[in-house]
């Protein structure tokens, strides 16, 4: 799966097809569960967050991005950057199933903070 992402990054360079984005989001995304699972958080939220500035994903892909991140910040402890995350996730693809679920999150979290 990883060989065929890196070669749709490499035969769509330019991402005339739209593909070099979503299998390039796989790759980021593959990499920050292995930073994160061995303890380097920061490494983590580093690859995601130049993953967004260089990539720019939009949709349910920066959805399913902004969650991932807001899993990382939620490892660090980081209650702030969870909600921030989580909202700009939602804002992403907020008729989404997964959109529809991270607004339930959301207003977990509001409420907690009461």
């Amino acid at each position: 799966y990883t060989d065929v992402s890196k070669e749709i990054v490499d035969l769509d360079p330019s991402n005339a097809a739209g593909m070099k984005v979503k299998a390039n989001s796989r790759l980021k995304m593959l990499e920050m569960r292995r930073l994160a699972a061995e303890g380097d958080l920061e490494g983590a939220l580093k690859v995601v967050d130049e993953h967004l500035k260089k990539d720019k994903p939009t949709g349910e892909l920066l959805l399913n991005v902004y969650f991932m991140k807001a899993q990382v910040q939620n490892g660090k402890g980081d209650a702030a950057g969870v909600l921030d995350s989580l909202e700009k996730a939602h804002k992403a693809a907020p008729d989404s199933e997964e959109g529809k679920k991270i607004a339930g999150i959301i207003a977990q979290l509001k409420e907690k903070k009461k």
